[in-house]
C-alpha cells in the first residue's frame, strides 16, 4: 500500500498529526479526577478546563495521557504477576483514536485487534506495525483485506466462509491465521462471535487449517463477553482454549503459538441497575482466576502456547472525560432539579448501560441537591444521569462526565449536532488537539442535493 493511500484511504482526508495548542492554562492547581488516586495525571483545575473549552468549544472530549499509561502499566503488572509469559493487545473498537493506540504502544501493548479496514488504517497511522495487527473482519471488502495481508497483518477466521476467502486471497502462498472459537459460558450465555465449539464445527475448521490449503493455524481466540462481573467466565475461556489446543497437539499434530482470551475485563463504572456503591470485581480477581485455570495446563504441552489478553474497555475507560456546559435549568414534574447540557447520549451512548460519575467543575457554595442531567436531544432517553448530588448551577456552568474513554467517542454520532473536538492533556500539562470540532462546512462537503431538487422554487410552495 503506498503512503498516500495509507494516509487518506477512500473518501477521507489526509490524517493530521496532533498539534500542541498554546493555551493560557492559569491557576496551576492539579487535582486528580475520581478513580485516579495517587497522582496529578495531568489533570487541570476548573480554570484550565474552562480555557480548554474556550479554545476548542463545548462539549469537548478530554483524554489524559498519564491516566492511560498508568492504567496500562497496572493491568500488565497485575496479570504478569500471575501468568508469565503474557501478551497484551488492544481492542481498537473501544477507542480507535490513533493517539490512543500510539500511547498504548509506547506503554508496552504489543499489538492491536481491528475489525475493519478503516480501523486498520488508523492503527497503521498510529505507528502500529502491520505484523502486530490482528485483522478480524468477515465483511470487509477484498481490497482492504488484501492490502492488510500484503503488509503482513495476521487475519483471524471467525466464520467458515472466512477460510475459503483467505485461501483465495493468499494465492497459494503460506498465510498464518488465527481461529476465533465461540465458547458457551457457564451461565449459558453464548457469545455472538466465532465458530461454535459445540457440534464440532470448530474442530472441523481447525483440521482444514492444519492439513489443507495455504492458511495455517497459529493461534486460538475467544471472548467471554463484555464488562464481565464474574472472573470465572474468563477462566472458563482459558480452560476451553487450552483443551482445544491440547486436542490439536495430541490428535492432529498441530501446535499453536497463542491462546488469546480476548477482552471482557471490566472498567470501573457500575452498570445501570446495580446497587448504589456496587463496583466491578477487581482485576486481581480475574488474574487469579486465569492463573488457577492455566496452572494444570502449563506443563501439559510439548511446547506451551503463550496466553494473550486483548482488552479495550479496561484500558481506556477512565482515561477520557467529556466536558459539557449547562444550557438550561428547570424542575421536573416531581420537583427534581434538572440541568440540560449541550452533550447527551449522542456523545455518551454508554450512559444507557453505565452510571457515569458527573461532577460540577465550578465552585458553588450552595448545598448539593439531588439532580438529573439531561442531554439536548429530542428524545426521552437522552439522560446522562439521575439522582446525582450536584450544587446549584446556572447556564454556562461546566460539568465533567467521567469515564467515557471506552465506546463513548467511538460510538458517538451526528444526531442533531456535529461531533465535538477531542484533545489530549499530557502528563506535563501541555494540550494537543487530536480531532477538531466538526463544522457545518465539514458536513456540507459530504452532502449532495440533486440538480432537479435545486430547481424547486420554495417561494411557489408557500
Amino acid at each position: 500500500m503506498d503512503s498516500e493511500r495509507l494516509r487518506s484511504g477512500p473518501d477521507s482526508r489526509p490524517y493530521a498529526a496532533p498539534v500542541l495548542c498554546p493555551l493560557p492554562l492559569r491557576g496551576g492547581a492539579r487535582v486528580p479526577g475520581p478513580g485516579h488516586e495517587g497522582g496529578t495525571h495531568g489533570a487541570l483545575d476548573g480554570t484550565g478546563l474552562r480555557d480548554l473549552v474556550a479554545c476548542h468549544g463545548s462539549p469537548l472530549y478530554v483524554l489524559r495521557e498519564a491516566v492511560l499509561a498508568d492504567t496500562c502499566g497496572r493491568l500488565r503488572s497485575i496479570f504478569e504477576s500471575c501468568v508469565s509469559p503474557l501478551g497484551l493487545r488492544y481492542s481498537a473498537v473501544a477507542n480507535p483514536l490513533p493517539a490512543v493506540q500510539a500511547m498504548l504502544r509506547g506503554a508496552g501493548v504489543e499489538g492491536t485487534l481491528v475489525g475493519s479496514g478503516w480501523h486498520y488504517r488508523l492503527a497503521r497511522l498510529a505507528g502500529v506495525p502491520a505484523d502486530a495487527i490482528l485483522f478480524e473482519a468477515p465483511g470487509e471488502a477484498d481490497p482492504e483485506l488484501t492490502s492488510a495481508l500484503e503488509e503482513g497483518a495476521r487475519p483471524v477466521v471467525a466464520t467458515p466462509p472466512d477460510l475459503a476467502r483467505l485461501a483465495s486471497l493468499a494465492g497459494g502462498r503460506p498465510l498464518a491465521a488465527g481461529l476465533r472459537i465461540c465458547v458457551r459460558r457457564p451461565d449459558g450465555v453464548l457469545p455472538k462471535s466465532g465458530v461454535p465449539l459445540e457440534g464440532g464445527e470448530a474442530h472441523r475448521l481447525a483440521r482444514r487449517m492444519g492439513h489443507q490449503g495455504p492458511v495455517r493455524l497459529t493461534s486460538l481466540h475467544a471472548s467471554a463477553g463484555t464488562s464481565l462481573r464474574d472472573p470465572a467466565a474468563l477462566a472458563w475461556v482459558c480452560t476451553a482454549l487450552a483443551d482445544f489446543a491440547l486436542w490439536l497437539e495430541g490428535d492432529q499434530g498441530m501446535a499453536v503459538d497463542e491462546l488469546d482470551l480476548g477482552g471482557g475485563l471490566p472498567g470501573r463504572l457500575p452498570l445501570q441497575g446495580e446497587p448504589v456503591g456496587a463496583t466491578p470485581p477487581p482485576l486481581e480477581d480475574f488474574a487469579a482466576a486465569v492463573e488457577r485455570a492455566w496452572r494444570p495446563y502449563a506443563r501439559a504441552f510439548a511446547r506451551p502456547p503463550r496466553l494473550v489478553l486483548t482488552p479495550g474497555r479496561a484500558l481506556v475507560e477512565q482515561a477520557m472525560d467529556l466536558l459539557t456546559s449547562v444550557v438550561a435549568c428547570k424542575r421536573l414534574a416531581d420537583g427534581t432539579r434538572a440541568y440540560i447540557v449541550d452533550g447527551g447520549v449522542n456523545l455518551v451512548p454508554t450512559a444507557w448501560w453505565y452510571r457515569h460519575p458527573i461532577e460540577a467543575l465550578d465552585p458553588a457554595p450552595a448545598s448539593p441537591e439531588e439532580s438529573a442531567v439531561l442531554g439536548p436531544l429530542c428524545m426521552q432517553i437522552d439522560v446522562l444521569g439521575r439522582r446525582l448530588r450536584l450544587p446549584a448551577l446556572r447556564p454556562g456552568s461546566l460539568l465533567a462526565v467521567r469515564g467515557v474513554g471506552a465506546y463513548g467517542l467511538s460510538q458517538s454520532m451526528q444526531f442533531i449536532y456535529p461531533r465535538p473536538a477531542a484533545v489530549l492533556v499530557r502528563a506535563d500539562g501541555e494540550v494537543a488537539e487530536l480531532r477538531p470540532r466538526e463544522t457545518t462546512g465539514d458536513l456540507r462537503e459530504r452532502e449532495r442535493v440533486p440538480e432537479h431538487l435545486r430547481a424547486i422554487s420554495w417561494e411557489t410552495l408557500r
